[in-house]
């Protein structure tokens, strides 16, 4: 007669080696306007250890990766406009902010349904703000004036980004995504800031804001399992045979 014997340990042994392991690379650089800039993130690498985090080791080498996410914004920071309406009747002053992609490249992002995860118009930023600006304060007819009176209005919007982020097709990880080189992602953007008016005699100023460009990988592999995990799985599998040796 044969007896129950639990292989729970032997499960949760096999459980331990299949775990998987993630991996994250990011990196931002400044993007000055209308002027290629890139990032450049290391390849999944499965012969030499790519893991740069220290006390976190699980090694690439002989690993199988099983997952890749990507995502890439563009930031835009520091834009300022300002609106001065020189006529007599009060009228609507609307600031803006705008990011133009002239250019985008990067690795191949189709997703599960061979669709584009990470298009070039995902980093288009187009926002703006709407103001009633009062008549005229008094101050020089056709031309701005920060006269800081209701005829005035400054608008800061702050940091903006625009982006997207995709899980990438496991159909295509070997062409894009292992090797010994690096990704490289390439952006040109031109930003600017304007206002438009409705009504007569409305004058503006605005400046060149930031621009940063950001890039994230992150793999997900199932690490060859170390000597020690081996081991602790062979010992499993000696200490079950020797149970059931027992108890027939």
């Amino acid at each position: 007669m044969i007896k129950h014997l639990s292989i729970l340990p032997l499960l949760a042994a096999f459980s331990i080696a299949a775990n998987a392991a993630t991996l994250t690379f990011s990196d931002t650089v400044s993007m000055p306007n209308d002027t290629d800039v890139s990032i450049y993130i290391p390849k999944f690498n499965t012969t030499t250890d790519i893991d740069p985090a220290p006390g976190a080791y699980n090694s690439t080498v002989g690993a199988t990766l099983t997952s890749v996410t990507v995502t890439v914004k563009a930031l835009i920071s520091g834009a300022n406009v300002q609106m001065d309406n020189d006529s007599a009747s009060p009228q609507v002053g609307t600031a803006r902010l705008q990011n133009l992609v002239n250019s985008y490249s990067g690795p191949n992002t189709l997703n599960t349904s061979f669709l584009q995860s990470i298009e070039q118009s995902d980093m288009q930023l187009n926002t703006s703000q709407e103001f009633s600006l009062a008549a005229t304060s008094g101050d020089t007819v056709g031309a701005f004036n920060a006269t800081m009176a209701s005829d005035y209005s400054s608008w800061s919007p702050g940091t903006l980004e625009a982006g997207d982020s995709g899980v990438i097709n496991p159909l295509i990880y070997a062409s894009d995504y292992e090797g010994t080189d690096d990704l490289v992602f390439t952006i040109n953007s031109t930003y600017t800031t304007s206002a438009t008016f409705i009504g007569d005699d409305g004058f503006f100023q605005g400046n060149t804001p930031n621009g940063q460009f950001f890039v994230e990988v992150t793999y997900e592999y199932s690490p060859v399992p170390e000597a020690s995990t081996y081991a602790t799985i062979f010992g499993l599998v000696i200490f079950v045979f020797v149970g059931l040796r027992r108890r027939i």
